[in-house]
Formats: structure tokens, C-alpha cells, sequence
């Protein structure tokens, strides 16, 4: 039975093929265009430079497939220069300083100057989590500090961080750690005890 297995576009590929299809710049012309702005190629390109930055993912591009940086420049925000970044940084850093009082999503995009559906789009795209969720591991991560440096009880922990209850902050606990407050507090105790 001859090595054979499937390109892009469904196709058998021939043996000869297979070394460049495992490169992973190999593309192919006739199935990827630049065309869509939202295709795999403006996709591909914008996780590169989320991962590895502007340059990487333009030397990528010019490698691939030569001019495409120009065109799909508004799509990967080559033009932005910085501006949206910092946006986003801005209000990811106003979320973490402002964790203990209610904030909505409102808030947030207002912080960021941007519409709500943009800010959360932009939001999930640079920092990996939707607000929510970077607000409730912002509170997390502030409960799990008490929870470790001090013996406050749980429900005074879990109303100062806005999960209403002991009962709530422990749902969130087994959800995200799989262990209870109380059960944190103890193993954090039992770990500084045995580096003492």
C-alpha cells in the first residue's frame, strides 16, 4: 500500500509531498487565499503574533506567501501600534486593582474606551480568559492569599471577595482547584510547616 495522505483541500497527496506538507509554512495556493481577511491565513498569522510578536508573524507572512503582510495588516492591527494592547492592558490592570467591588462588563469597556462586544472580543483574544474570567481569577487568587497568610473565617473571605457565602467561594474552590477553602488553608499550613 502506497504512503499516502489528504492535503487541504481533500485530495490524495504524493509521497514527494509529504516532507513539505509537515513544514508548517507549506501551504496550499490554490485552497488558502488571502481573499477572506478572516481565513485560516489571517488566523494562522494572528496567533503568531500573539505568540511570538509583530515580527515574527511578518517574516512568517513573507515567507508564506510574499505581500500578504500588507493586505491583512488592518486584520492582524499592524497599524494599531500598541494602542488597542494598551487598552486592554489598562483595563485587565484596573479589573486586578478593583477586584473587591462589583464590575460589569460595562465598567470594563469603559475603562478601555471601546464598545462592550469589541472590548470583550479583544479582551479574549490578548489575554487568553473573557473578563468574568479574569475578574473571578483576580478574586480567586486574592482568596487563596487570605485563605494562606491569615485565619479570617471563610464567609468573611468569600462577602469581601463577592462569592456571597462560604458556601459560594467553596463551589468556586472544588470548581476551579478542586479542593475546599478550608482544605487549601490546611495543605498551605502543612506545606509552610514542612519548609520551616
Amino acid at each position: 500500500m502506497q504512503n499516502r495522505s489528504l492535503d487541504f483541500a481533500g485530495e490524495a497527496a504524493t509521497p514527494a509531498l509529504l516532507p513539505c506538507m509537515a513544514n508548517p509554512l507549506f501551504i496550499v495556493e490554490q485552497t488558502l487565499t488571502l481573499d477572506d481577511p478572516k481565513g485560516p491565513i489571517a488566523a494562522a498569522l494572528s496567533i503568531i503574533k500573539r505568540d511570538h510578536g509583530a515580527a515574527v508573524a511578518h517574516e512568517v507572512s513573507e515567507r508564506s506567501l510574499p505581500g500578504a503582510w500588507q493586505k491583512l495588516a488592518t486584520v492582524l492591527d499592524d497599524t494599531d501600534g500598541g494602542g488597542v494592547r494598551q487598552k486592554i492592558d489598562a483595563a485587565a490592570r484596573w479589573i486586578r486593582e478593583n477586584y473587591v467591588r462589583p464590575i460589569s462588563i460595562t465598567d470594563a469597556a469603559r475603562v478601555a474606551a471601546m464598545s462592550e462586544r469589541n472590548f470583550l472580543r479583544r479582551f479574549k483574544a490578548q489575554i487568553g480568559l473573557t473578563p468574568s474570567e479574569y475578574l473571578l481569577r483576580a478574586r480567586l487568587d486574592a482568596s487563596c492569599m487570605l485563605l494562606a497568610a491569615t485565619d479570617l473565617p471563610v464567609d468573611k473571605i468569600a462577602r469581601r471577595y463577592g462569592a456571597g457565602s462560604g458556601d459560594g467561594l467553596a463551589k468556586i474552590f472544588r470548581k476551579r482547584l478542586s479542593i475546599s477553602p478550608t482544605e487549601y488553608r490546611m495543605a498551605g499550613r502543612r506545606k509552610e510547616g514542612n519548609n520551616s
